[in-house]
């Protein structure tokens, strides 16, 4: 076990950095709602260090979701949303592609005992999907890339927003 662990310490560093990179360059930005009627954007970034898409913002028909959904996290001392792709995909006959991905709520602060690598740590997978409406998961978002793998649309099904990017 003490060798499998000091192989993923040296691997999984490189690979998070390439995942961050590529996210930032073509995933990260504002999404709006095209419709000048609905107030409804999603903002996402990258961070350092940090894994997933980070949502910095997120407005759905006027009302400040980001804020809500982390005044609810109140376990956490800063508690932050973040977006993990899973392999849940639709390709169409264009080159597009639109992939599921899951909003966490997570700790960044947390720390892990024994120098256990954190993802064997991670109990927040348990609720993946866990909160619903209408049958559908709150933290299921749909990110719609173009042939060369760039954001172009974003939807959060639950809150009914489907989005396009705006830069």
């Amino acid at each position: 076990m003490a060798l499998f662990e000091t192989v993923l310490a040296d691997l999984i560093p490189g690979l998070d950095a390439t995942a961050r990179s590529q996210a930032e360059e073509n995933l990260a930005g504002i999404y709006t709602a095209s419709s000048p009627d609905i107030n409804t954007t999603i903002t996402f970034a990258t961070e350092p260090s940090l894994p997933g898409l980070k949502v910095t913002s997120f407005i759905s028909n006027s009302s400040d979701v980001l804020s809500i959904l982390l005044a609810a996290a109140r376990r956490y001392p800063n508690p932050d949303i973040r977006l993990y792709p899973t392999e849940l995909v639709r390709k169409t006959g264009d080159g597009t592609e639109i992939r599921k991905y899951n909003a966490v709520i997570n700790n960044p602060d947390a720390t892990y005992p024994n120098n256990q690598i954190e993802a064997m740590n991670c109990v927040t997978w348990a609720t993946v999907d866990l909160d619903v409406y209408g049958a559908v998961g709150l933290d299921e978002v749909w990110i719609e890339t173009d042939a060369n793998g760039k954001g172009v649309g974003v939807e959060t099904r639950a809150y009914g927003a489907k989005m396009e990017r705006a830069n």
